[in-house]
């Protein structure tokens, strides 16, 4: 899917928890967010992914793609 006939990297982005790239599709200008993450396993750790994530949300306000693993549960 990445090419740089197709996108153009704007801004990136790496945290302790996350990556994010801004980018933009070369043809139509079109531009949003990835983010890929990776959370932690220990509740403190947790926290922190989470509010390293929100200043990502709060920081942008266009389409945001998130992916990868938030080793978070649900449901027991």
């Amino acid at each position: 899917m990445w090419g740089r006939s197709m996108f153009q990297l704007i801004s990136s982005f790496c945290g302790e928890f996350l990556v994010t790239c801004i980018l933009q599709l070369i043809d139509s200008g079109f531009m949003w967010t990835f983010t890929v993450v990776y959370g932690s396993h220990t509740r403190v750790d947790k926290l922190r992914f989470w509010e390293e994530l929100g200043h990502i949300k709060y920081g942008w306000h266009g389409p945001w793609c998130i992916g990868e693993d938030f080793n978070e549960i649900l449901y027991p």
